[in-house]
């Protein structure tokens, strides 16, 4: 229509070309959603839901906005566990920061859910994309040493 103009603060040069937006969140609820109809009690999403939220914060810090589907990369994944490693562990409850490292198992789990959550994006009905986005990372988790945490 003549006079109207495009209200987005987003610019064609900031989506990705050939996929429509998708915004991660609203698929991350999909995939807990979907598993709370799954499992038989709460309690898979409710582990799901914090490494989640913590992706998805790293990604829209990182980004400078809401992240997309096609910015869950095996690339990000491996930014974000190499934050883990720096990143201290929550003390009374997330009130206050400690001065230990982020348990090496915790970092495990975490990586485990991502992996989890990208298994589950090619598969019907829903098929988000053609193959899970960390196919190749299925080493991720197994790949980082005790000691030092560092990618091999």
């Amino acid at each position: 229509m003549p006079g109207t103009q495009r209200t987005s603060d987003r610019s064609k040069k900031d989506r990705p070309r050939g996929s429509p937006e998708l915004l991660l969140e609203l698929i991350i609820e999909e995939f807990l959603f979907d598993t709370q109809q799954r499992t038989s009690d709460g309690s898979t999403p409710r582990a799901y839901r914090q490494p989640l939220r913590l992706f998805v914060r790293f990604l829209t810090e990182e980004l400078g906005r809401p992240p997309w589907l096609s910015d869950f990369t095996l690339t990000a994944v491996q930014r974000w566990a190499t934050t883990l490693q720096e990143r201290p562990k929550w003390e009374r409850g997330g009130l206050a920061v400690g001065t230990k490292p982020l348990a090496v198992e915790t970092r495990r789990t975490y990586l485990r859910t991502l992996r989890t959550f990208s298994n589950w994006l090619p598969r019907p009905p829903h098929a988000y994309c053609a193959e899970a986005p960390l196919k190749w990372g299925n080493r991720l988790v197994s790949e980082q040493r005790s000691a030092g945490g560092r990618w091999r």
